[in-house]
Formats: C-alpha cells, sequence, structure tokens
C-alpha cells in the first residue's frame, strides 16, 4: 500500500518506534516527519524530510490518566508541515530516491538483525547463571 504514494508524511507529537515509518522506509518511500523520539531513533537526518518542532507540554489525551506530569510533544506548525511539503513536492526524483536509500541504511544499521542480535548477546551474557 506504502507504494501507491510519493512519500509519506508523519506529523504527529511523538511516538515510541513508530512503525509505519519504519514501513514506509523499508518501502522505500521518502519520509516527512519531525526527528524526535522514536522518529530520532529510527531516521537519519539526512534521510527524511524534517519537520521543524519546538517541545510544548502536551496539549491533550483521550484519557489524561495516561500523561505523565510534564509530558511533552514535538509540535510542528500547520504553516511548517505545509512548507515542508512543498519542498517534497518541488524535490527532485532523485533526492526523494537518495533520501529513501539513506533512510533504509540507517534503519536497518540500527535496528535490522546484525544489531538486534548483537544487542540481545549481549543483554544475554548479563543474566547470570
Amino acid at each position: 500500500m506504502y507504494r501507491r504514494y510519493d512519500a509519506f508524511v508523519s506529523a504527529s507529537l511523538g511516538e515510541g518506534l513508530g512503525l509505519p515509518v519504519v514501513e514506509a522506509v523499508l518501502a522505500a518511500l521518502p519520509v516527512v516527519a519531525n526527528r524526535w523520539s522514536g522518529h530520532a531513533d529510527t531516521l537519519a537526518s539526512d534521510g527524511c524530510f524534517s519537520l521543524p518542532y519546538k517541545l510544548i507540554e502536551q496539549p491533550f489525551s483521550s484519557d489524561p490518566s495516561y500523561l505523565a506530569a510534564g509530558q511533552r510533544c514535538a509540535y510542528s506548525s500547520p504553516a511548517a508541515i505545509g512548507l515542508v511539503l512543498k519542498s517534497v513536492a518541488s524535490a527532485s526524483a532523485r533526492l526523494r530516491k537518495l533520501m529513501a536509500r539513506r533512510a533504509l541504511a540507517h534503519l536497518l544499521k540500527s535496528h535490522g538483525t546484525v544489531p538486534a542480535v548483537r544487542r540481545l548477546r549481549r543483554e544475554w551474557a548479563r543474566v547470570p547463571d
């Protein structure tokens, strides 16, 4: 489904790992997102169209009991999102493909099988006999 589109946009206030972004990267789509929270871990700075943001106190929740005191989020203004979307639309196909390749390389280097196995072995070694 991702491959039907020209880019993937996540204007989320914050994510854990951000699996939709990961799926878009794996589908070779250029990604538009802020590089905060989980997105900062999964997206290379040179492998995405970065949304500018400012950290603000979390403005709402469907259940306020889920929020921690002082919880913050990354807010991107609609105007800032629009400007980045215009830059994506005007970017060359070559640049969009290059960014998608960089994003995939970064994702595999940081979260692929090899680094995951390395982390598992390191943690397993810490388990007492």
